[in-house]
């Protein structure tokens, strides 16, 4: 369940709870399958390598991952999750959203929900407030606890610090008080931020995603996204983000990708040559098309 922004409904018993909305990350609940990754052995290696140093060093890292849709962006950031927790790293997932992208703050509502611990929070609104206020005596940012209400649903009155702050004040105190929370969190353990569809998140969220890899040590951010603007592009590198591209599969790891997915040891020639020409190397859509080719008694295994 994802809060819903500084909303609230009156209970039974007469207190004001936050109320919740149905939302999904989806990359939490798809790591808890099973998926094999084929042909990417490249990229898993980046990924491994840059997490074994998070561990042993507390070395900070930037991924970048690009590629067109289907091609497996989503599916390596599963095994990066899948990775990190089982080596105990703690992990925040968040995603952009088209529709979102025009408003503010959309993916940070997800991340502030994560830092704050709030699946396990107390749910009347006067807990709920006690629980975030208590956090942030760990960062020394009480004071600016109501910039909490753009992405938490806390409704805390405005105090003469944050009603002095113009927007862009505001803006950057909420992006720092994440930070804070974030490096707070991550004294006890090293973090993994898992950013998906970046090319969809909001102005504010990027620049929370962006600051964050320039001052965190302990911390591991990957970024999947289909095509990134040029200038987003060039600030990822200013503050050392590494690229990786993902271009079609080569032809045996897609046949090994389908035989895994349909449960055969081989896929028949003439089947695969009609694949790689109708999808190209795209994983999930090569993928999907052998499964329609199944369920239309075309590719009979």
């Amino acid at each position: 369940l994802l809060f819903e922004h500084a909303s609230q409904a009156a209970d039974g018993d007469g207190a004001l709870r936050p109320q919740l909305t149905p939302g999904h990350i989806h990359l939490s609940r798809a790591a808890r399958s099973s998926e094999q990754l084929f042909g990417r052995a490249t990229e898993v290696g980046l990924l491994e390598g840059a997490l074994t140093e998070l561990c042993a060093s507390s070395k900070r890292a930037l991924l970048v991952i690009e590629g067109e849709p289907g091609a497996g962006k989503s599916h390596l950031l599963r095994h990066a999750l899948r990775r990190a927790q089982a080596v105990s790293v703690r992990c925040i997932v968040c995603e952009g959203d088209p529709l979102e992208q025009g408003g503010a703050n959309h993916a940070l509502r997800g991340i502030a929900q994560q830092l704050f611990e709030l699946d396990s929070a107390p749910q009347t609104l006067e807990e709920l407030r006690s629980h975030c206020l208590a956090q942030l005596q760990e960062t020394e940012a009480t004071s600016w606890a109501p910039l909490l209400n753009a992405v938490l649903p806390l409704a805390l009155p405005a105090n003469p610090v944050t009603s002095a702050m113009s927007e862009q004040a505001r803006a950057e105190a909420l992006r720092d008080l994440l930070i804070a929370r974030l490096r707070s969190a991550t004294a006890a353990q090293p973090a993994l931020l898992l950013v998906d569809d970046a090319h969809a998140l909001d102005k504010a969220s990027w620049q929370f995603v962006l600051h964050a890899a320039s001052v965190l040590d302990r911390v591991m951010i990957v970024v999947a996204a289909r095509h990134l603007a040029p200038e987003l592009r060039a600030q990822l590198t200013r503050v050392g983000a590494q690229a990786l591209t993902l271009g079609p599969l080569a032809e045996p790891a897609i046949e090994a990708a389908i035989a895994a997915r349909l449960g055969v040891h081989s896929v028949p020639p003439q089947a695969m040559r009609l694949i790689q020409a109708r999808a190209s190397g795209n994983a999930l859509f090569s993928l999907e098309l052998a499964e329609a080719m199944c369920e239309a008694g075309i590719l009979e295994l």
